[in-house]
């Protein structure tokens, strides 16, 4: 592992520093770092599960305006903070402002302990993890990335669309007792919830023409007591009949990560 070093010119001398960080067991309160204004906080760590929904908090510094955050988690333990490795960012906080990061760790996020960094920067957007800002500070941790025990299915797909049928289709997971089934007509707005023991699901004679529908599945883990995370929306719409607007078919995989549960 060769993380870069992040660096700054002015640091913490006018109050841009961190004063909490907290994320599962890490809850860390400090004060302003000295130069070179980064510290590895290597004995404080917590435990990720793959496919939770987690939230990371971080409270700023004395300084008046323009404080922000942003934090990354090297989920494939290669050493490099990738920008898809982002886990989000807050700006524009006054003096001991607190801001919130949501975030998913990726199922495919590579199990063990791996780090994770917080940095802070003043009057900065689109923070980075590693070039040289005048004002801010910077920390790093330690996570232990664990593989759930009730993981998201995957392969999911719609066929046999017609004006009111469709057929869903997902790969199961071993050990799985149920899965939950979200079904979200964009039209209305309605969105219905169903459990289903078999990985495939049809939709008959329940469906209106040239409606866009979109559906995700949770892992319902009984022996674990675990449901998993909701996967991401798969669209589609189904046709119209003979003689109206419009007659075809549309797939849309995943065009946004979806708000709703």
């Amino acid at each position: 592992e060769c993380l870069c070093i992040p660096t700054y010119i002015n640091g913490t001398t006018e109050g841009d520093f961190l004063s909490n960080v907290h994320l599962g067991s890490i809850n860390n309160t400090t004060g302003a770092l000295p130069n070179p204004y980064f510290y590895f906080y290597s004995p404080l760590s917590t435990d990720l599960t793959t496919g939770t929904v987690n939230t990371l908090s971080a409270k700023v510094g004395t300084f008046a305006t323009d404080n922000g955050f942003g934090a990354w988690i090297d989920y494939n333990q290669d050493g490099v903070f990738a920008p898809t490795e982002k886990l989000g960012e807050v700006t524009g906080l006054g003096a001991m402002g607190t801001g919130l990061i949501n975030f998913t760790v990726p199922v495919d996020a590579t199990p063990g302990i791996t780090r994770m960094r917080v940095r802070e920067a003043w009057n900065i957007i689109g923070i980075d993890p590693c070039i040289e800002y005048g004002y801010g500070e910077t920390e790093d941790y330690n996570v232990n990335i664990t593989p759930s025990a009730c993981p998201l299915v995957s392969d999911l797909y719609v066929d046999g669309i017609t004006t009111d049928d469709a057929m869903l289709h997902w790969t199961g997971i071993a050990g799985a007792d149920q899965y939950r089934l979200i079904l979200w007509n964009t039209a209305t707005g309605l969105i219905n919830k169903k459990g289903v023991n078999s990985t495939s699901y049809a939709l008959v004679d329940n469906l209106t023409p040239l409606t866009t529908y979109a559906f995700r599945i949770k892992t319902v883990c009984y022996d674990e007591g675990l449901i998993s995370s909701p996967t991401e929306w798969i669209y589609w719409t189904t046709l119209g009949r003979i003689g109206e607007e419009e007659v075809g078919v549309s797939l849309f995989p995943n065009p946004n990560n979806g708000t709703f549960t």
